[in-house]
């Protein structure tokens, strides 16, 4: 995959949609969202950024984090690699993991995080059915909601591949 994903996605960023680190409530300030990992570490999240992927829908999203949390396990993310932990339709769930090593996280850590990165366009949900984010760990881990092909196989794309904002309409908020 792509060996400084979050480098790549924090540079493009910072030219088309400014980071922010905001309450879950989206009040701009910042927070930390605290859960336990598989190994007892407190895991929180540092900066979420919109609207950076091309789009998931938000209803395929609902069900995503639904699915992830309702599997219930872990999910291992090998060193330097992204991989896709749900899809349906047009709309993924992806981690990225920036670590030499891998990472075992708890599916519904996984979906928590998906959560935040998915509230950025909660605003306007009944104006764009789009929806993308980006959600960062204290744990060099990160958690992207947007398009997704689910005909590839999950290790084979990252949500950065797909140009925004994509078939689901843009990420308005």
């Amino acid at each position: 995959m792509h060996p400084s994903f979050t480098t790549a996605i924090l540079a493009a960023a910072a030219g088309l949609v400014a980071p922010i680190a905001a309450s879950p409530r989206g009040e701009g300030r910042p927070f930390a969202l605290t859960s336990k990992s598989v190994l007892g570490k407190k895991v929180e999240i540092g900066a979420i950024v919109c609207g950076n992927f091309a789009t998931a829908d938000k209803r395929n999203f609902m069900q995503l984090q639904y699915d992830l949390r309702k599997h219930g396990g872990n999910s291992t993310i090998g060193g330097k690699q992204c991989y896709r932990v749900s899809c349906w339709n047009t709309s993924g769930i992806y981690v990225c993991n920036d670590n030499e090593g891998e990472v075992e996280i708890p599916n519904e850590t996984i979906a928590n995080f998906a959560s935040h990165a998915g509230g950025c366009c909660k605003s306007s949900f009944t104006r764009s059915k789009g929806l993308s984010g980006q959600a960062f760990s204290n744990e060099g881990w990160n958690v992207g909601v947007g398009y997704a092909n689910c005909n590839h196989h999950a290790d084979q794309d990252d949500p950065s591949i797909f140009i925004p904002p994509g078939l689901n309409g843009p990420c308005k908020d």
